[in-house]
């Protein structure tokens, strides 16, 4: 019986020195680079906490919540119309590692906090554990503000019933408690979207002409744009022209890169506008020479405000990219008409049938030799006389719209061509006409080279 009281009493003694244990949780705030300002649309970093044990029971701490103070140099404003975010991330900023958010600020006179509810977060002795105290700074953000967080001793909630919480290097909050103080950023919103037409174009093409669109879409205003040509492009800069809607709405037209324009080409080309006045909307056109292989390159831009640099463009999928791929196929040449009378009137006639590779607008150009003949040692030629006084003995049109032509020359003329919304697998017929002039010597081996090319044309809608 004596036995039995005392195994009763061990088994009371080692159930309430359980329960009476003191866990400890150290709390060290690490250095956090927070720049002065920050824009929305993102996540930044505010505190750096590390949490560990260092004590001999096996008692896992669970932490449930933590309590997070906001702060603002505007004393009066007030959290809950800010619409920030704070969110607890394990070790880094990372969905899988998120531990919790809260957006509900309860406001008490000049008390501004949160309770976040922390999920799947515990740290066992001899363990140490990064959280990450990050605002969460969505699009809706009101701006600008000033603002920091802190947090002190009392603020993380634990499932222990007898804890001690230390914060190592906190600052003195009051007798009984010590805190961690972010430093202060000031929240931006500088954005913009970008977009550049025509999406494709056809391979070796001189002097293709690109625009590139950037639309202010935030409050900041912008004060200078880079849009940086890759370096695969061969780039025109006497064919730089812009045009700019500024802040208070006017519109600027330039046509050249010279005034609040500025081209370096050092490494790859970058085209630099400026405007005190705030750009709203600007209108870049190019020209540049395209690769003989096809390819898909994307033109990036960066856009500039009072307080932040360097920020990228919003891009919509893959809109700032240039498709390069050859837009077509000849897929047959007939000859309709190969026997002329040399009288200057009658000619030959032939067709050629071609097949779409994608969908772009713009015009189907086509350039021709001289036609020769080894055997009478002569030419052709397709064109007599210069400017306004040429005669024009080449002409090309689309079957069934003889209206939808163009004279044919040399040389491609960026203006010139048949005017056509290419689809992608859809056929088209090209009337060619060459006109036999007089004095032509009659032979059976007449020969000439061609070449041909789609030239996209920008559509702003």
């Amino acid at each position: 019986m004596k036995i039995k009281t005392i195994l009763i009493f061990i088994l009371i003694s080692l159930v309430l020195y359980r329960i009476s244990y003191g866990a400890n949780l150290n709390v060290t705030s690490n250095r956090v680079d927070l720049p002065p300002y920050v824009n929305t649309g993102g996540n930044i970093t505010m505190l750096n906490l590390t949490l560990s044990r260092n004590e001999t029971s096996n008692e896992t701490i669970k932490i449930t919540n933590i309590i997070i103070n906001f702060n603002s140099t505007n004393e009066t404003l007030n959290a809950s119309i800010t619409n920030l975010v704070v969110c607890i991330y394990n070790s880094t900023i990372n969905e899988s590692q998120k531990l919790g958010c809260s957006s509900r600020w309860n406001v008490s006179n000049d008390i501004n906090r949160t309770n976040v509810t922390i999920s799947n977060f515990t740290i066992s002795n001899n363990e140490n554990k990064t959280i990450l105290i990050v605002y969460e700074i969505n699009r809706s953000v009101i701006t600008p503000i000033n603002v920091s967080l802190f947090l002190t001793n009392d603020s993380l909630i634990t499932n222990a019933t007898n804890i001690t919480i230390s914060f190592l290097n906190g600052q003195i909050y009051n007798q009984t408690s010590r805190y961690f103080s972010s430093n202060f950023t000031q929240i931006q919103d500088l954005h913009a979207s970008a977009k550049l037409l025509p999406r494709y174009v056809d391979t070796n093409v001189k002097e293709q002409e690109i625009v590139y669109i950037i639309n202010s879409s935030g409050k900041d205003d912008i004060r200078s744009i880079i849009l940086e040509v890759p370096s695969n492009f061969s780039l025109v800069p006497s064919n730089i022209k812009f045009v700019i809607t500024k802040s208070d709405n006017t519109t600027a037209t330039f046509s050249s890169c010279t005034d609040l324009c500025n081209l370096n080409c050092s490494d790859i080309c970058k085209i630099n506008i400026t405007s005190q006045a705030g750009i709203k909307l600007s209108i870049i056109n190019i020209s540049l020479n395209t690769t003989k292989d096809e390819g898909n390159f994307t033109f990036n831009s960066k856009i500039y405000g009072d307080n932040l640099s360097d920020v990228s463009t919003d891009v919509n999928g893959s809109e700032t990219t240039l498709f390069i791929r050859q837009l077509f196929n000849i897929t047959n040449i007939g000859v309709m008409k190969n026997i002329a009378i040399v009288n200057g009137s009658d000619y030959w006639l032939f067709n050629f049938t071609i097949i779409g590779n994608a969908n772009a607008s713009g015009l189907l150009q086509f350039k021709m030799n001289d036609w020769r003949s080894d055997s009478k040692n002569a030419i052709i030629p397709i064109t007599n006389g210069t400017g306004d006084n040429a005669t024009y003995y080449a002409s090309m049109w689309l079957s069934g719209n003889e209206s939808n032509a163009f004279n044919v020359t040399n040389e491609y003329n960026i203006n010139r061509g048949i005017r056509l919304n290419l689809t992608e697998n859809r056929n088209y017929t090209l009337i060619l006409k060459m006109i036999i002039p007089k004095g032509t010597p009659i032979a059976s081996d007449w020969w000439t080279t061609y070449s041909m090319l789609f030239r996209s044309i920008p559509f702003i809608g």
